[in-house]
């Protein structure tokens, strides 16, 4: 578990580097690699949030910062909490969501969702980079999800 947390909490690479966001699960296997991501600014009610989805084969992520305040902030994601959710399905059904805790208890951070800088140095939301270790609903199976890549905006 904890060659997964290490994975998980990778920094996020240089400007112009986006190249995929991947999962691994038990024992190092790959789950998933993703190289779209579409991502769009929802707005009602005076707040603003950050939603993200990804799809690769039967594998899906879904990235939501509910109390989005722009894209030089750094998100946390914590296990319980629902200001930034992320989630991770795939194989028909098995799922992974940053609000199942870990058995056992322990440290409430899952991770964070940063917004690198470009090429002008500038944080815009052209790319999204994720760390984060991701439990199953028991709390006793995780997956680390870890990259950066290219928002695709709609």
């Amino acid at each position: 578990m904890a060659l997964l947390a290490a994975i998980a909490m990778a920094g996020p690479q240089g400007a112009g580097a986006a190249g995929s966001i991947d999962v691994y699960g038990v024992g190092m296997s790959h789950l998933g690699s993703f190289s779209k991501l579409s991502c769009k600014i929802v707005s009602g009610k005076g707040k603003k949030r950050f939603v993200a989805k990804a799809k690769d084969g039967d594998a899906t992520l879904d990235i939501s910062l509910n109390k989005f305040s722009g894209y030089k902030q750094k998100y946390n994601i914590r296990y319980g909490d629902f200001g930034s959710v992320v989630g991770f399905r795939y194989g028909g059904g098995a799922s992974y969501l940053s609000v199942f805790e870990p058995d056992g208890g322990g440290s409430k951070d899952a991770g964070y969702v940063t917004f690198p800088k470009n090429k002008k140095g500038k944080a815009d939301g052209s790319q999204l980079h994720i760390s984060a270790l991701l439990y199953s609903s028991e709390g006793t199976f995780a997956v680390a999800v870890g990259g950066t890549l290219s928002c695709s905006k709609k």
